[in-house]
């Protein structure tokens, strides 16, 4: 079986490859048809109300990789990116396996989510497609970017600090990095510095600074 998926013309939407479903899945495939933001049925979602030069693009923990790898791929079109505890180089090793194994910091079976997230079948096809994820490996890390702000904890268990170090040392870009010495993942400790805090007197004050250049 195959998945077909099919990106529509301008003035089109996913309704208009109907007829093409019925056929294909007699044939024993499967047809995806998305309709686009702002086209078709999905017309009163564009946003005209945003304007495209003053996009903030924020990631935390994983999110905060893909906030990494989109201020190198789509830095043209962003203001400034903020990357609390991002994943970039040696947290995809191999050599992390059993550090993840002892992960005990969440509520649920650590592994078996993270090989759920990636449709992983066992352990080492899950190192394999984390392996290929590293910022290194994909050679973004010598890269301009975004204006950017990382924020990191000296003793995060889950990233490696030396993570945060090669974002320090690569590519042109001057970035701002804030540092919680006794900070663990996102940078946070519980008593002075959790979440909200953060938030409020590191990144909020970020955000807007940038948006006044």
């Amino acid at each position: 079986m195959a998945t077909f998926v099919v990106a529509h013309g301008a003035w089109q939407a996913g309704w208009a490859w109907k007829k093409m479903h019925p056929l294909l899945r007699a044939a024993g495939h499967a047809l995806i048809t998305p309709t686009h933001t702002g086209l078709g049925e999905r017309s009163h979602l564009a946003r005209p109300d945003i304007d495209p030069k003053r996009v903030i693009l924020y990631g935390g923990s994983f999110g905060a990789y893909w906030s990494s790898v989109l201020a190198v791929t789509e830095r043209s079109r962003l203001k400034a990116v903020v990357a609390q505890s991002p994943l970039v180089h040696e947290a995809f090793l191999r050599e992390r396996k059993e550090a993840l194994e002892a992960n005990r910091e969440y509520l649920f079976d650590y592994v078996p989510a993270w090989m759920h997230a990636y449709g992983a079948h066992d352990m080492d096809e899950l190192l394999d497609k984390r392996e290929r994820m590293s910022m290194k490996t994909r050679g973004l890390l010598d890269k301009p970017t975004a204006p950017m702000l990382v924020i990191a904890g000296s003793l995060d268990t889950q990233v490696p600090f030396h993570d945060t170090e090669l974002l320090m040392e690569g590519g042109d870009a001057p970035k701002e990095f804030w540092i919680h010495p006794r900070g663990g993942h996102m940078g946070r400790d519980a008593k002075a510095w959790p979440d909200p805090v953060i938030f409020r007197k590191v990144t909020a004050p970020w955000i807007m600074k940038q948006l006044e250049n």
